[in-house]
């Protein structure tokens, strides 16, 4: 029996874009644009397209340096002082 003809489409529901998530009160919220950037004093920084329209918290964890989230993941690490996304 091949497999396509076990599979069906579910029935639950996907949303398009994600509830905004409920980040800790110390977080920064930033929306990620359509390029895949968000805003952070005072430029863009670029941390993927396919994040587009999601929101991300970041935490900063030292002087300067900023865990970026989405929801409970850390994706990254973000540098004030370098303006670079480590992953």
């Amino acid at each position: 029996m091949p497999p396509a003809s076990r599979w069906s489409a579910s029935p639950r529901a996907y949303p398009e874009l994600l509830p905004i998530p409920d980040y800790p009160a110390r977080y920064l919220k930033r929306l990620v644009s359509s390029a895949g950037t968000f805003f952070f004093s005072p430029q863009l920084t670029y941390l993927t397209s396919a994040l587009a329209g999601q929101w991300v918290g970041l935490d900063e964890i030292d002087d300067g340096i900023w865990s970026v989230y989405l929801c409970t993941e850390e994706l990254a690490r973000y540098d004030e002082r370098t303006k670079q996304i480590q992953r």
